[in-house]
């Protein structure tokens, strides 16, 4: 874990959504995507997958996701 980057994170959520205090398993899914790691998420995913991108701007994450399909399952 690298705690200059966990503080960027915290920070720039912040910052980016009026105050809010990201939950400690968005910041440790976030920083896992940094990183490079296979990551699977439930719930909550929307700001985790979000947050690489505070730490290097050049980044891109694309976010394939068949909420469609998903519903027709049910």
């Amino acid at each position: 874990q690298s705690a200059p980057a966990r503080a960027k994170i915290r920070i720039e959520f912040r910052e980016r959504n009026d105050g809010m205090i990201p939950h400690e398993w968005q910041v440790d899914f976030g920083e896992a995507l940094h990183l490079g790691a296979d990551c699977s998420l439930i719930t909550g995913k929307t700001m985790p997958f979000v947050m690489p991108l505070f730490l290097d701007s050049n980044k891109m994450i694309i976010i394939i996701s068949p909420l469609n399909t998903l519903e027709e399952d049910q």
